[in-house]
């Protein structure tokens, strides 16, 4: 294991995820995030799908918590689903 320094901005990382009210909760909060990094890193097929599934589910919570604070707007479902559909055609491509 090493030791890494790392240059954050706090009120960014409270943007992220405002219950990180102090410098000990946002070090445990980066060692986790580095730890996930890694192992998505070096694991194999499946576990990249969980990884991936567990970015995924914290980007939508992330995306949730700026349209809760008025720094993002809902996307209409039928504007999301059109660009899916169109997305999905391309596959057979």
């Amino acid at each position: 294991m090493c030791t890494v320094t790392l240059n954050i901005d706090e009120a960014q990382i409270r943007e992220i995820n405002p219950s990180l009210t102090d410098m000990d909760a946002i070090t445990r909060w980066l060692q986790q995030q580095m730890d996930n990094m890694i192992a998505c890193l070096w694991h194999d097929g499946e576990k990249k799908k969980a990884c991936t599934e567990t970015e995924a589910k914290a980007m939508t919570l992330r995306r949730g918590r700026d349209i809760k604070a008025g720094r993002a707007k809902l996307i209409p479902h039928t504007e999301v689903m059109q660009e899916m559909e169109k997305m999905i055609a391309t596959y057979g491509d």
